[in-house]
């Protein structure tokens, strides 16, 4: 029996701006090759042979199989000997080609076929995996969704190098703009006062990417200050601008978060002749901030302090007047930091270590193998993207409305990858937990869509355990802890999310029951028995003869 599982995976928009060439680098291919006897009789001489012709660029072929199977390269083709297969036994190879070239094919295949002495069926001994290569859509950086007093609005966003973005307005073509310098390709649309809806598409050669998240924009020409242009920005520069439940910015309910006792400037743009134009925010109604736009630029900004206690909340209101009247509007803002990154053995903050945000670019499942993340242009937003942690661990990122994954490294220390983070209303809080690199592997748990195996060992003090994920998904292993989001100090070990063929080794030093979850599925469990009674790795048992 044999099955066969492949995917795309592009690389990162900042990854293919490096390699803007005609023979750059688009991403992997992703291709998992499953294999088991599922006969009475054992298999012998079994082989599997794997035709890589039309499965992507083999520059930079990677192969990993669990069990360790040896294989040799012929060209094009790759011939594993599996060797003896009890009935039940089973494998799997994962190998990743690349995909070369902006006019590189949109189709790809890889054909698998197993073989063995004595096989009385044949039907299914070949598998086949057919991927589709995918644009990545355009990102939408500006206008965000919300209420404007302007109705001439600029639309920029970001795209692949060297792709041609249409602008759609209201269902209708409005634009076809060719990306710039970086991909950033820009349009200035003159809207109506009124609801308008702005989505992109991304066109490259044959290939058209899927639409880009729709932003919803209100024109409302009567306004005398434009909510979409608030923006709270820190000392460092970084900028954000604050939503609601459903992602937008209109004259009230929006909120976001602050860290506390931090300096900030909160600025704002009048739509306003008269000469007697204002401009204040007022903190919970016993402090005032007055804005001034002293360049004349129609932006007025102010700055204050955060509260310095954490965990609390505060209304905002942002009070405009123009000629004889006043307009009001509100939000909340909550003093807590964003996250930190901690040593999940010590659950001490980690310095020096790198984080970095990736934004989801196709609406797929969480961990899919279709899930597309490219880093998230930061830039584009007043921000720093990726960041380094100082000796309190602190990182922050406060992104639009969307799906979102964190990737950090620190010295001496495993990679991590978090799973999806959805950003809907307010900032997300998620801590990062580093673990600590170790040796060798004395143990080994494969990871697959059906889950741990195997679901039980037993490992002696000072043994070091690896989970390789098998799939073509991304997978996890983490200690009991609220796989929602990570908590300082809240869980043994956790991996991350693991993408195919990736690992993750921990030591275990304390004898106990770690019962651990797979977060991209939490019904798959499992656990690791630590015992000093337990056998020793590779133990030989022995039957003994009694006379």
């Amino acid at each position: 029996f044999i099955r066969k599982q492949g995917v795309a995976r592009p690389h990162a928009l900042e990854e293919m701006q490096a390699n803007a060439t005609a023979e750059f680098t688009y991403g992997d291919l992703v291709w998992v090759i499953e294999y088991a006897n599922r006969g009475l009789e054992p298999a012998t001489n079994v082989r599997v042979s794997d035709d890589l012709s039309q499965a992507g660029e083999l520059t930079n072929l990677f192969v990993e199989s669990v069990p360790a199977v040896p294989f040799t390269r012929n060209g094009v083709y790759l011939t594993f000997d599996i060797g003896n297969l009890d009935p039940g036994q089973h494998g799997r190879i994962v190998i990743k080609t690349g995909v070369q070239g902006v006019e590189a094919a949109t189709v790809y295949r890889n054909i698998a076929v197993i073989t063995g002495h004595d096989d009385v069926n044949l039907e299914n001994n070949q598998a086949t995996a057919t991927v589709e290569l995918k644009l990545l859509p355009p990102v939408i950086v500006e206008p965000g969704s919300g209420t404007t007093c302007d109705g001439d609005v600029v639309v920029r966003g970001r795209a692949l190098p060297g792709s041609t973005v249409d602008l759609y307005i209201d269902g209708a073509l409005a634009a076809s703009v060719a990306t710039e310098g970086g991909g950033v390709w820009r349009y200035t649309a003159t809207l109506a006062d009124g609801d308008h809806e702005l989505y992109a598409v991304a066109r490259l050669g044959s290939i058209t990417s899927e639409p880009s998240p729709t932003v919803y924009v209100t024109v409302d020409s009567t306004l005398a200050w434009s909510p979409l242009s608030l923006r709270f920005t820190n000392e460092l520069g970084w900028q954000h601008r604050p939503v609601d439940e459903y992602g937008r910015t209109d004259e009230s309910g929006w909120a976001t978060r602050l860290r506390p006792g931090e300096p900030y400037t909160v600025s704002v743009r009048l739509c306003c002749s008269e000469s007697n134009a204002s401009v204040q925010m007022v903190i919970d109604d016993n402090q005032t901030v007055e804005l001034y736009d002293l360049d004349g630029d129609g932006i007025y900004a102010g700055a204050f302090v955060a509260g310095s206690e954490a965990h609390t909340a505060n209304t905002f209101r942002i009070v405009a007047t123009c000629g004889s009247a006043a307009v009001e509007g509100s939000g909340t803002v909550l003093i807590d930091p964003e996250g930190v990154i901690y040593n999940v053995g010590s659950a001490q903050p980690v310095a020096g270590a790198t984080v970095a945000c990736m934004q989801g670019q196709a609406n797929v499942a969480a961990s899919s193998s279709e899930a597309l993340f490219t880093l998230w242009p930061a830039a584009e937003y007043g921000q720093i993207n990726p960041q380094s942690t100082a000796a309190d661990g602190y990182f922050s990122f406060m992104t639009p409305v969307g799906s979102y994954r964190l990737e950090a490294a620190g010295s001496g220390y495993q990679p991590y990858r978090s799973t999806d983070i959805q950003v809907v209303s307010e900032a997300v809080r998620y801590d990062i937990p580093l673990t600590p690199l170790v040796g060798d592997a004395t143990r080994r748990i494969l990871i697959t869509e059906n889950g741990f195996e195997p679901a039980y060992l037993a490992v002696r003090p000072g043994e070091v355990v690896e989970w390789v994920n098998m799939a073509a998904d991304g997978h996890s292993a983490a200690s009991w802890k609220s796989v929602a989001g990570a908590a300082v100090g809240g869980a043994n070990f956790d991996s991350g999310l693991l993408l195919a063929g990736e690992s993750y080794r921990f030591r275990f030093d304390t004898a106990g029951t770690f019962t651990y979850v797979d977060a991209t599925n939490p019904a798959n469990s499992a656990s690791v028995v630590v015992s000093s009674s337990a056998p020793y790795a590779n133990s030989l048992f022995i039957p003994i003869v009694k006379r």
